[in-house]
């Protein structure tokens, strides 16, 4: 009980003060009560999951639907994900051996928490919780194949024997977390990976000892095989005890198996490396306001690379076999981004599943300042304050070095944060705009006697396509997600959405077509040839069915 309140006492100013800057950072998603376009808007205040989250491998999530009683609100949900975030880098710290009284250690949590991908999983209302759980058991999965377990009731046997015993016990709880984590949300194996890795590559640097590498190793690798056992035989029970017969297809989720990880092992290193390409060097994800400038990518990437050459060479004086292995590790780093494809291997990569190309930013910088930043015996940052005037050249270069690298983590951190402003504010002013053309469209069916005939409706077109739809410079500058009322037209996601707005924002039910009635209506030339909304002969009846014209864009 003392450790419990000894570790508490340690994080208890650095918990609250990250939760103040993540609630500041996410306050207007909060406050206003944002959902993305897709399944945010489709599920409100009270539910919860189901045989469809079931089906896509995600067992573990309905019993979290039940601890929250189904309750699906604001800011319950959403400050709720927030605390289980820092609590899961809270254990990153212990892990990483980071202190609560860093600079460093208060960079890399705003690296974690104040991102875009962050934001995305809190526009998922409904399961934002879920996100930060599968976060949080994938980082103690870390914690337990790296860190020592004190339990005093083992230590009356022999030493070889209490540490066979703590060996097996943190195997059996990294793997129970492993399975925690992927019956939540699968993508977050990522996470797992990484950190792995990056402590493996920090033990490599601090020149520990072979033998506690190798029972490192030999930990993750049993501890991530028996996980992978357990979360499959969970599936395969939940699946029998629910009808349900096999993975849902959604993004390929039915390509999950070993079978075509081990076939596709080339083609998915491909994949993996074009993802963090599109991620750091393209628009496809919006992560950092800065990312299209060459200049941030020089200093981003060129203090990652002259971190990785400084710690390569030093580690290299002492240990050759090191110096190979850590370069091994740092070019697995991209791949370990998006490993959870070599679990789907037909997937594609949305930006609810970029937690390992968002993590490695902030394990990016955890590296730097361990290469590049010294910390002083008392583990305080390197004298950036210090009143010792006799420094030598090599202490005056490592200062400067330590101020590009403080420099550099703002600014990365700062283009973060501007970037999840621009994601909420688009989603803000989208949202306004829906809201504004949905009610019109309500007054008109109800002017032209349809509300009260009922029947079904299908709406043609996105509203951001509509010449009334309003928005600013901003809009177009957030990720596609956050874009509301630019949902595409799918149409197995079209009618939810529509009828989510009209539920949510209206309090009034619509009816929409059905899949095949919205494929058969969207494909037809007269279709084509009405008019936009709210030009006459926007609205009208085809086969029974109400067609409303919103725009061009389908």
């Amino acid at each position: 009980m003392a450790r419990i309140y000894i570790s508490y006492n340690k994080w208890k100013k650095f918990f609250f003060i990250n939760l103040c800057v993540s609630i500041f950072t996410y306050f207007m998603l909060i406050s206003l009560q944002l959902l993305n376009q897709l399944d945010g808007i489709w599920h409100y205040g009270y539910g919860g999951a189901g045989n469809w989250e079931r089906g896509l491998g995600r067992w573990v999530w309905p019993y979290l639907d039940e601890f929250r009683f189904g309750l699906l609100t604001e800011p319950f949900c959403n400050v709720l994900a927030l605390c289980i975030f820092i609590l899961g880098n809270i254990i990153l710290f212990e892990i990483i051996d980071f202190e609560p009284n860093q600079f460093r250690t208060y960079v890399v949590s705003c690296m974690i928490l104040i991102t875009t991908s962050v934001c995305t999983w809190l526009s998922f209302r409904y399961t934002s919780d879920t996100f930060a759980t599968a976060y949080f058991m994938a980082v103690l999965t870390v914690y337990f194949c790296r860190c020592d377990l004190n339990i005093g009731i083992i230590e009356k046997y022999s030493r070889t024997k209490s540490e066979f015993i703590k060996d097996i016990l943190s195997v059996i709880l990294a793997s129970l977390s492993l399975m925690i984590s992927l019956g939540c949300y699968q993508a977050f194996f990522d996470s797992t990976c990484l950190i792995l890795l990056v402590s493996f590559m920090l033990m490599l640097y601090k020149n520990e000892e072979a033998s506690t590498l190798i029972k490192y190793f030999i930990k993750a690798i049993i501890s991530i095989f028996v996980g992978a056992i357990l979360y499959f035989i969970g599936m395969k029970i939940t699946f029998m005890n629910h009808g349900i017969e096999q993975l849902s297809s959604y993004n390929e989720g039915d390509s999950l198996g070993l079978g075509n990880t081990i076939l596709k092992i080339p083609e998915t290193i491909g994949k993996t490396i074009y993802y963090f390409n599109q991620y750091f060097f393209n628009t496809m994800f919006r992560w950092n306001r800065l990312q299209e400038h060459l200049a941030f990518q020089l200093l981003f990437f060129g203090l990652i690379i002259v971190a990785l050459i400084v710690a390569i060479v030093r580690i290299a004086k002492k240990n050759v076999v090191y110096a190979v292995l850590f370069t091994i590790c740092a070019l697995l780093l991209p791949i370990a981004t998006n490993i959870v494809l070599f679990m789907a291997t037909e997937s594609f990569l949305s930006i609810q599943m970029t937690n390992g190309l968002a993590m490695f930013v902030a394990v990016a910088f955890v590296l730097v300042f361990e290469i590049l930043v010294e910390r002083n015996k008392d583990k305080t940052e390197t004298d950036l304050l210090s009143k010792d005037n006799s420094l030598a050249k090599e202490k005056v270069l490592r200062q400067i070095v330590s101020v590009i690298v403080v420099i550099v983590s703002i600014i990365t951190i700062y283009g973060n944060y501007v970037s999840t402003q621009i994601d909420q504010e688009a989603c803000r002013e989208g949202r306004t705009g829906t809201i504004t053309i949905a009610n019109e469209i309500l007054d008109s069916l109800k002017n032209l006697g349809y509300a009260d005939r009922g029947g079904r409706v299908c709406f043609v077109g996105t509203p951001c396509g509509n010449e009334r739809f309003m928005y600013s410079e901003i809009y177009p500058m957030a990720n596609e997600l956050m874009q509301f009322g630019n949902w595409g037209n799918a149409a197995s996601t079209h009618g939810q959405t529509w009828m989510g707005i009209y539920r949510e924002y209206l309090g009034y039910f619509v009816e929409p077509c059905t899949n095949d009635e919205y494929e058969a209506i969207v494909a037809r030339d007269d279709v084509a040839a009405m008019p936009m909304y709210p030009r006459a002969g926007s609205i009208t009846e085809i086969d029974g069915i109400i067609v409303v014209k919103v725009s061009n864009n389908y």
